[in-house]
């Protein structure tokens, strides 16, 4: 009972501490890392999922928890991994186990002599040699470029420095959103108890020339911040769709563009015939929100479409700017919108028993922000991947066993080993021993 119960856990061990379920645990992380790049990050509203999927945080992926089960799964399997090939070598420290078998040279040579013509192959090939003698039998071991086999120490420690750098971002990232205006201010308390403000100067947006030309395309949306920390200016800085803006560890994206309107609702001086004049709605100043539903008494239900603001560009040079209009529509029942005027700053439209005059239109931007102190540990394991990558393919490291015996009267030489290089094979040098054999 006690060895099926230790038989059990040794092959749960091999399971778990196996190259397949590390590729396997690497292609979920790939797969995930597709999917973050498809879908839009960082969505406060989140996706119209069913229920069954909602739970999977597709919206903000790199830090949902069953991601963070997957990474902790290749920790693990690493480590174990790592253990189990030192625990071997600890065990046999003058052979290299696990080496793929790759030639036999049986030869009259006697097996001093043979062993001394591998050691000179190898010597000439600088490689450093370990040999031992066992019951008639003699072991050379060696090894060339051991810094490659560091590489391999530094792919490993890579892995479990990101995963580190997920720990902590699970536990003190913070992150949110908020409206801004310009000339508004928005204040944000950091993790270390400081208090950050940041102010909108300006925002806008540029258009270049479309196919024809009536029709514009966004090229970008740009705003300038002002940063102080406990009521000190600290600096001032840009932020555009393609360049967020950072501050003492807190990265601002910009989100939805967001725009007000200012309009005033007057009523129609209209003369009637005779006796006590009708009493008329008194004039109205309404801010309301693009595409916004709002309602003017004597004039209905209306909604205001998205107005394209800022300079139009041919090439490097602005040649226009974007009037200050935008589309107005009627909300009938049911909820269908109808088209009916296009209202221009400063030229007041008649809708009905009303005048709309619209005043301004003002630009904000919906930012989102987020401090996360997991990103020093990510780039550390970035460095120590691309560190370990630059060992393995400038230093390709070689180990190589041979082992000879003396069986019936005849000298067997078995070799083995195995490339540590990206590019490198050591067939060639077990070729180079096999022609001092003449074989």
């Amino acid at each position: 009972m006690r060895h099926t119960k230790m038989s059990f856990f040794t092959r749960l061990y091999r399971f778990l501490s196996s190259r397949s379920v590390a590729l396997i645990l690497l292609s979920l992380l790939a797969a995930v890392a597709i999917l973050g790049g498809l879908i839009s990050q960082l969505t406060r509203a989140g996706l119209a999922l069913p229920r069954a999927l909602s739970s999977l945080s597709l919206n903000d992926l790199f830090q949902a928890r069953w991601l963070l089960v997957i990474a902790a799964a290749l920790v693990v399997n690493l480590l174990l991994c790592s253990m189990a090939r030192m625990r071997l070598r600890l065990r046999e420290p003058g052979q290299i186990p696990g080496l793929l078998h790759f030639r036999q040279i049986v030869t009259s040579i006697p097996v001093a002599e043979s062993a001394t013509i591998i050691r000179e192959e190898l010597l000439d090939r600088k490689f450093q040699i370990r040999r031992q003698v066992r019951l008639g039998r003699t072991l050379i071991a060696s090894r060339r470029n051991r810094l490659s086999l560091f590489g391999s120490i530094l792919f490993h420690l890579a892995f479990i420095v990101a995963f580190a750098g997920f720990l902590v971002r699970s536990r003190k990232a913070v992150e949110g959103e908020f409206e801004l205006f310009p000339e508004q201010t928005q204040a944000l308390v950091a993790p270390w108890g400081d208090t950050l403000n940041v102010q909108m100067v300006d925002f806008g947006a540029s258009y270049s020339i479309g196919p024809g030309l009536e029709n514009y395309i966004l090229r970008q949306r740009q705003a300038n911040l002002v940063f102080y920390r406990n009521d000190r200016f600290v600096r001032a800085t840009g932020m555009a769709i393609s360049r967020p803006a950072t501050f003492d560890g807190f990265r601002f994206f910009p989100a939805d563009p967001l725009q007000v309107f200012v309009l005033r609702a007057e009523s129609r001086r209209v003369s009637g015939g005779g006796g006590r004049g009708s009493a008329s709605a008194p004039d109205t100043v309404v801010r309301v929100r693009e595409n916004e539903q709002f309602r003017i008494d004597g004039a209905g239900t209306f909604a205001i479409g998205t107005a394209r603001l800022g300079q139009i560009y041919a090439r490097d040079s602005v040649i226009a700017r974007l009037p200050m209009q935008a589309p107005l529509y009627r909300i009938r029942e049911g909820g269908s919108r109808e088209p009916v005027d296009t209202l221009r700053v400063g030229q007041p439209r008649a809708v009905d028993a009303r005048t709309l005059n619209l005043l301004n239109i003002r630009q904000g931007l919906r930012v989102l922000y987020r401090f996360d102190p997991g990103l020093p540990w990510f780039y550390a394991a970035g460095a120590l991947f691309l560190l370990g990558i630059l060992l393995r393919a400038l230093l390709p490291g070689y180990e190589l066993s041979a082992s000879i015996t003396d069986e019936e009267g005849e000298t067997v030489v078995r070799l083995g080993g195995r490339a540590l290089g990206l590019f490198t094979s050591l067939r060639p040098i077990v070729n180079g021993i096999a022609d001092r054999f003449g074989q």
